[in-house]
Order: structure tokens, then C-alpha cells, then sequence
């Protein structure tokens, strides 16, 4: 306010073109901008790079909250409506949704691997933590899509065996010793719930239970609750940056991997992002209402943001529905079929134009197919033959895929010019008749001519 508008000295005098001039401010504000002399800019390695979204949001949520208040006590009358004129701009809202990254593939993949296969010469000469509990660390990672917070928290006796045969409203049978039960603490989203995972965490959380010391209770400090804790060394709870610093590094190595893939440095929540993906992702994977309750969600819109598609799959979805584009419907008579009048060159193959049928049996090769020159072998649905055609019984209506030349499919997509250029071409290409296109207009008119009269 000093820099842009010194004449304002009180909350009164906000008018709409302040907090313009103010959104725009904090829009533009880089890390470090206007630090005081306690700021040390050698700790910050982002300083000078653009502030990101959610922190913008903050700073308009603070000023809206401190200029509202001040007209809801009458400790001034203001000029300006905070709630309206300081809403966040949309440029910066678009990016306020949660994107997690989801390890690549390959990569996690090999970390899973990694985590079931660790032993005890891969822990390097310096680290103190106990095998047995970095690999029940890794493997609940890598099989329980939690996030770091809540693997830190998990409490003594979490995981319990299946012990009897799963059956469920379809009758499909999960065998005991499957999966296993993990009882989740209270979380981020979530109260405290239970969920199946794979039966290697139960496995290994019972091999570090058997060398863990049996210390004091704990305070969890999001509950205010008094527990012990499952990870717990030197009668001290580990601490969630355990992850990122110890666990994922060492998965790495075994993996050989780098700590870093295509998006970046790999984190826990990445492998969090990586799990609930890969479940919604397999053939016959998880439903989305199934995913919210497995991750913890009370929103359905929570876990939207965790599943992907994957690139193989959007390959083939987009193959499957490019060959749909090119499938067109055709009626096999079999009548004509049946009494052998196929041998005399009478038609038996139509193939559906929206407002005519084509005889042509080979009308994927004719050079008028995308534009019908309305030829001998045209038949108008309004026509008899037309009628009779699409009211038979006896009638087989099949799909046939027809390969369309880059011209034709600029044409179908609609490009105008494509579709007129195309047409040019044609003008004067003669028909399976022998006449052209403009010869058939100028004879015919707007009578379409068929080699069926109409008591046929």
C-alpha cells in the first residue's frame, strides 16, 4: 500500500480498483519479496521463483477475512465488498486441484520387487535402523497405499490374518491367508477404519514384532490418545520423514533405479498415488466408490484425483473408438440369399448412407462413397425397395470397418474446405454407371434413379 497507493492511510478507503491493484500484487509476488532483515535467503532455495497457488489463495483469504470482520464489528464502513472484489482470480484457481504423481510403471514395479527382496547386506555401513523395521516400513509402503503419516502412527496388533474364506454378494470366493486386515489410525481425511491389504505386510510386521523392544506408551498427537506405537526404536516413535530419507533411497539401490524418474524425485505420497492407481487400473480393477473406502476418502472426488490412465490404455480406448468411427451398418438379404438368386447378379449387400441404401457390393471401393453421386445403385429409403429393406425380418444388419483416406477423414471431421476440395475431385469422376456426378444431376435433377421400380 506504501508503493501503490500511499493516500490510503484506513480500511475505508479500499475501493474496487485497490483490491484490483492488490490482486494483482500478490499475483506477482516471488519468494522472498519484501523479507525483512531477519530473512535468510540462503535457507530458502526457491527464492525468486513465483509463489504457487495455494499460497496466493492464502494471502486473499487473510485480507477478505481481515476486511470483512472489520464491516461485520462497524469498525468501518467500507467501499469496497472483500467477499466479492478479493475473490481469488481464476487463473489461479485452476491450479488449486490435487495432482499427484504416480511413479512410472517400470519403477514401481521394481520397487515393489525391491521391498519383498531386500536383506540385510543392502543397509549401508551407517545406518542404524534395525532391518526388520525398514523392511515392514517398505513393505507397508509399497502393499498399503497409506501415507507417510499414518505408517508412522500404525499401532501395535494393527494387522490380523484372514483366517476364514471370503464370500461375497457375487459368490466370488477369496481363500483364507489372501490378505490380510490393517487398521488404520485417524488420518488427514478420515476417521480411524480397516482395509484388506496384501498378506506380505501381515508377514513382515509380525517378523519386526518379534524383535522389537517393548517400550512406553506414546502420545499421538492427533488423537491426544496415549498408544504404542508399531515403529518405535529406542523407545522412541520413528519419524514419517523416515520415508523419504532412509526407506525410499534404500528400495532405490536394490531396484536399480535412480531416485528420480520422469516426474520427478520419488516420495511417499508418490507411492501412495502409484497403489491406488495401479488398483483401479488392472482388468476387472476396483470401483471408484471401493478405492474412496480403501484410501480413506469421504469423498468420491478425493480418490478422482489419485486414479490415471494410463497410456496404454488411452491407446487403446482411442483405437477402439477410432475403429468405431469407421464402422458402417449393412443389411445382408437373406432371402435373396436363400433362393440362389445371388448367382444372377441380383443384389443381397446394402449398405446403410442415413438417407439411402447402396447395391454396390463393393461400395468400400468406389470412389463416391463419402459422396454419393446417386448412381443406378442407390436406393432411397422413402422408396419401396427402401421400405421393404428396413422392415424386413428376415434381414441380418451387420458392422463393417471401411479405411478412409486422410482427405475423407478431414472430410468426416468436418473440415468445410476438405470436404468441398473432395467433391471438386469428384466432379468428373464418372460412377458405376458411367456418368458422372454432373451428369447424374443435370438428368435426374432432384429424382434419384434406382434400378428398382417401385412395385419392386
Amino acid at each position: 500500500m506504501g508503493r501503490e497507493h500511499p493516500e490510503v492511510t484506513g480500511p475505508e478507503q479500499w475501493t474496487v480498483s485497490v483490491c484490483v491493484d492488490y490482486l494483482a500484487a500478490v499475483d506477482r509476488l516471488r519468494v522472498g519479496d519484501w523479507g525483512g532483515s531477519t530473512f535468510d535467503y540462503r535457507l530458502i532455495p526457491t527464492v525468486g521463483q513465483p509463489l504457487q497457488a495455494p499460497t496466493k489463495v492464502a494471502y486473499y483469504q487473510v485480507m477478505r477475512r481481515f476486511l470483512s470482520d472489520i464491516q461485520s464489528w462497524e469498525w468501518a464502513r467500507l467501499r469496497c465488498n472483500p467477499r466479492y472484489h478479493l475473490s481469488t482470480p481464476k487463473n489461479i484457481a485452476k491450479y488449486l486441484g490435487v495432482n499427484p504423481r504416480t511413479i512410472d510403471d517400470a519403477s514401481w514395479l521394481k520397487l515393489t520387487w525391491a521391498s519383498l527382496n531386500i536383506e540385510p547386506d543392502d543397509l549401508s555401513p551407517d545406518c542404524f535402523y534395525p532391518f526388520a523395521l525398514l523392511q515392514a516400513i517398505a513393505v507397508v509402503w509399497t502393499h498399503a497405499g497409506l501415507r507417510s503419516n499414518e505408517i508412522a502412527r500404525l499401532r501395535v496388533g494393527c494387522t490380523r490374518e484372514q483366517s476364514e474364506d471370503v464370500v461375497d454378494q457375487s459368490g466370488n470366493v477369496v481363500p483364507a491367508g489372501q490378505v490380510c486386515w490393517i487398521d488404520v489410525p485417524e488420518g488427514k481425511t478420515s476417521v480411524a477404519y480397516t482395509k484388506p491389504v496384501g498378506y506380505a505386510v501381515h508377514k513382515y510386521i509380525t517378523a519386526w514384532m518379534k524383535k522389537r523392544a517393548s517400550p512406553r506408551k506414546h502420545l499421538d498427537r492427533r488423537t491426544g490418545e496415549h498408544v504404542h506405537f508399531l515403529f518405535q526404536l529406542r523407545n522412541r516413535p520413528i519419524a514419517k520423514e523416515v520415508l523419504n530419507q532412509t526407506v525410499i533411497p534404500l528400495l532405490c539401490k536394490k531396484a536399480g533405479i535412480p531416485i528420480e524418474d520422469s516426474k520427478g524425485r520419488i516420495t511417499s505420497h508418490r507411492g501412495r498415488a502409484s497403489a491406488v492407481s495401479m488398483l483401479a487400473s488392472v482388468p476387472q480393477g476396483m470401483t471408484i466408490f471401493d478405492l474412496a473406502k480403501w484410501c480413506g476418502h469421504t469423498s468420491v472426488q478425493s480418490t478422482m484425483s489419485y486414479v490415471r490412465s494410463k497410456p496404454t490404455q488411452l491407446a487403446s480406448a482411442f483405437a477402439k473408438a477410432d475403429q468405431a468411427a469407421r464402422m458402417i451398418e449393412i443389411v445382408i438379404d437373406k432371402e435373396v440369399i436363400a433362393a440362389g438368386a445371388t448367382k444372377d447378379g441380383a443384389p443381397w449387400k446394402y449398405y446403410d448412407l442415413g438417407d439411402s441404401y447402396c447395391s454396390n457390393a463393393f461400395w468400400s471401393t468406389c470412389p463416391h462413397r463419402m459422396a454419393c453421386a446417386r448412381c443406378y445403385f442407390n436406393i432411397p429409403k422413402p422408396s419401396a425397395k427402401g421400405v421393404v429393406l428396413a422392415a424386413q425380418q428376415a434381414a441380418n444388419r451387420l458392422l463393417e470397418e471401411v479405411w478412409l483416406s486422410p482427405e475423407e477423414r478431414d472430410a468426416v471431421s468436418g473440415d468445410v474446405e476438405a470436404l468441398e476440395g473432395m467433391l471438386n475431385k469428384l466432379r468428373d469422376k464418372p460412377a458405376l454407371d458411367g456418368r458422372t456426378p454432373g451428369e447424374i444431376s443435370a438428368t435426374c435433377g432432384s429424382q434419384v434413379s434406382s434400378p428398382f421400380t417401385e412395385s419392386e
